[in-house]
């Protein structure tokens, strides 16, 4: 009795299992056995300490962190290639139960994703005259394991039944499935990666990835060769999970593959879809103005799913880099002339550019991060004009001599503003017309001019007029002054 209930226990701590789904972690384990957790993190974090906490994080609530020596009850290892860091809790006991956080740091506040742990007892029995078992955790109990991948070219959400729960009497023509299925997403040109998990046990064992039947000329790369061109591979024994690396994607390698690995008899084999997306956005494109110097707005939708997720604006038309290359997260509201505004109610969030220049013209990408699948995307048009008005008036004159601005008025103003202002930028120009030197003179409802009486050379230099303050640009007349010596001999 006593080997077979350390049996059933070993069993048991095999049937471990590790879900996730909108950022939670849900973690399954069996009294006395262990429990494995693995942390995805996003690309750029390798270097950062990760860690497992509990209650509110503060320093007496972190279980283990990558930075100290493992203990007997946490250990931990962060897989930098595969960026997810793992947590094993051994012994589990019933008030292991509850709720943890990945953790990971960085300047500000640390990335949590939030764990729940069940604890299951191993069996329950009932006495007789011999007792017996009348219930185990069942061998065909589906179980499912999901691992979050994401990184600028591709997120693979992976939801797989592990292989040593193979069901009884099921095969696929000539390959064996384990069950489940990995869903895998990739962009034109880009790389994908696709994490095949495996049972322990099986770590020494050769895998592998092939497509059809998986006969040998279908096998696409082994751990037991050398990475090739188009596909790598690399066997993470600590996690169990062997990742296999598809570049420079084309539309004909979407389709269906196996995740294998090999073992007497039968090999045990994961089913791989792989959808190929073109690497650009939208059919739809928004398409807003603004004029130099000014500021424009770019209002990015996103639905109720998505109230939590990372916020990005890019430039250009590639989404496999956009994160990478964003100009603005959520993360950091204020980068530069850069400012994001997440309205919540409305589900819109708003990147305003300051400052604008006519470079800043072109097309860029609204991007909300997904749990599962591929990042979803709007596109916007921002066409950056030059100041445009009514005509530029070139005009020169001699030092100690008067010049006079000749300022058209529209006929739809309706107030006695009138200005004058002097700088590069109509935005950023100072007024004038409370300068002892410059004269008001000859208003009309169609004209009025402005007299400098007696030009100073630093008078030279560029001019507006106008005279409404709510005017458009294209009411504004535009002059540039030049100043030259005085002719001594008139």
């Amino acid at each position: 009795m006593w080997i077979l209930q350390n049996l059933l226990l070993i069993l048991c701590t095999v049937l471990s299992t590790v879900s996730s789904a909108a950022g939670l972690i849900r973690v399954f384990g069996y009294e006395g056995g262990d429990v494995r957790v693995s942390c995805p993190y996003g690309e750029g974090f390798g270097k950062h300490q990760k860690y497992l906490c509990k209650n509110s994080c503060g320093y007496r609530d972190i279980l283990i962190k990558s930075s100290e020596k493992n203990k007997t009850k946490y250990s931990i290892y962060d897989d930098k290639r595969t960026r997810a860091f793992t947590v094993i809790i051994s012994d589990l006991h019933f008030d292991d139960a509850g709720e943890y956080w990945c953790g990971v740091t960085r300047v500000g506040r640390d990335l949590y994703t939030e764990v729940k742990l069940e604890v299951r007892p191993v069996y329950h029995h009932q006495s007789s005259t011999m007792k017996t078992i009348t219930t185990t955790p069942s061998y065909y109990e589906e179980l499912t394991e999901v691992y979050h991948h994401q990184s600028s070219t591709v997120k693979t959400i992976i939801t797989t039944t592990p292989p040593y729960y193979e069901k009884l009497n099921e095969a696929r023509s000539s390959v064996n499935s384990a069950g489940g299925l990995i869903r895998v997403f990739g962009y034109e040109s880009r790389d994908v990666r696709v994490s095949c998990p495996y049972g322990r046990g099986y770590e020494g064992h050769q895998k592998y990835l092939c497509k059809n039947d998986c006969g040998y000329s279908e096998i696409l790369v082994r751990t037991a060769q050398k990475n090739k061109t188009k596909y790598s591979i690399n066997d993470d024994k600590t996690t169990r999970i062997f990742t296999v690396i598809i570049s420079d994607l084309c539309f004909d390698d979407a389709g269906t593959y196996w995740c294998g690995v090999t073992r007497v008899g039968r090999d045990l084999y994961t089913e791989v879809k792989l959808e190929v997306r073109p690497d650009s956005c939208c059919n739809t494109v928004n398409k807003i103005h603004s004029n130099k110097e000014s500021s424009a707005s770019i209002s990015c939708p996103y639905d109720s799913e998505s109230v939590n997720n990372l916020m990005f604006v890019c430039r250009g038309n590639r989404p496999s880099t956009c994160l990478q290359q964003a100009l603005i997260t959520s993360n950091i509201t204020q980068n530069g002339r850069f400012r994001l505004v997440d309205e919540r109610k409305s589900r819109i969030f708003t990147v305003t550019i300051s400052s604008l220049t006519l470079n800043d013209s072109g097309l860029y990408l609204c991007g909300v991060q997904r749990n599962s699948g591929l990042d979803v995307f709007s596109a916007v048009q921002l066409e950056v004009k030059e100041w445009c008005c009514v005509k530029t008036i070139k005009m020169s004159g001699s030092v100690g001599r008067p010049v006079t601005f000749q300022c058209p008025s529209p006929p739809q103003h309706h107030n006695d503003t009138m200005l004058l202002c002097k700088g590069h930028s109509v935005n950023n120009c100072t007024d004038m017309m409370n300068q002892s030197r410059y004269t008001l003179q000859n208003v009309s409802p169609s004209s009025f001019s402005v007299t400098i009486t007696k030009l100073e050379a630093g008078d030279a230099g560029t001019y507006w007029c106008h005279s409404d303050p709510e005017a458009s640009v294209e009411n504004y007349t535009h002059f540039h002054l030049s100043v030259g010596e005085s002719d001594t001999g008139t």
